[in-house]
């Protein structure tokens, strides 16, 4: 049971940096959610197919994930992050300074551009999180045991941006993968449509953390 367990969470993270290697090849060739969002929502499309065929049977053992029901949430989440991106920036001025300072932060432009790909990129993420939990508990793993397991492979990843981005912006970051890490997958494993849950408060996530940062522009100093 461990070695499949062992052999589940590096397979998941060989996947994660693998796609968020290939973007980031994307970025030095100043391919990004806003300047090209297409190009990148079709990256993202093509990751998330990757990831949804590699168990195989993923979307005949969870049918209901494309259910109009099931688009309810994510839908009501993305009228609420289109509102405050139109009304925000009518009010507030953009926190140029740490736009400046984390120039791959592309949320905090509050561009509407960004969110067509992002949704993609989320799609994505949460679809691996899904595999990662069916591998998990396939293995044998406990409840417990797969929040944990999720944690350290939700906070892993994040490191990197405490030097990227520094201590603020970094660790913001990391508590909230961490946090992800115990949340998500309990959410997941308890209800039907958890991952339409999940995908919302991600989204939503995103969303009040760029308005957190106009607010308070000097938050994440």
């Amino acid at each position: 049971m461990k070695k499949r367990v062992a052999l589940s969470a590096a397979l998941w993270l060989l996947v994660w940096c693998v796609v968020w290697g290939g973007f980031y090849v994307l970025l030095s060739l100043n391919i990004d959610y806003i300047s090209r969002p297409v190009i990148t929502a079709l990256y993202f499309s093509a990751a998330t197919l990757m990831a949804a065929l590699l168990p195989g049977g993923l979307f005949r053992t969870h049918r209901d994930l494309l259910q109009v029901s099931t688009l309810t949430t994510p839908g009501l989440a993305l009228g609420v992050a289109i509102a405050v991106y139109v009304t925000l920036p009518r009010f507030l001025s953009p926190p140029w300074l740490l736009i400046q300072k984390n120039p791959d932060m592309f949320f905090l432009k509050l561009d509407l551009r960004y969110l067509v790909p992002k949704l993609f990129d989320i799609s994505f993420q949460q679809v691996l999180v899904l595999l990662l939990l069916l591998s998990l508990r396939r293995g044998g793993l406990s409840v417990k045991g797969t929040c944990s397991t999720c944690c350290v492979l939700f906070g892993a990843p994040h490191l990197f941006l405490l030097d990227r981005n520094g201590l603020a912006v970094g660790g913001y970051f990391l508590i909230f993968s961490l946090l992800a890490g115990f949340l998500f997958p309990y959410i997941i494993l308890r209800y039907r449509r958890g991952l339409a849950y999940t995908f919302s408060l991600h989204l939503l996530f995103y969303v009040a953390t760029g308005v957190l940062c106009w607010l308070r522009p000097t938050v994440l100093w």
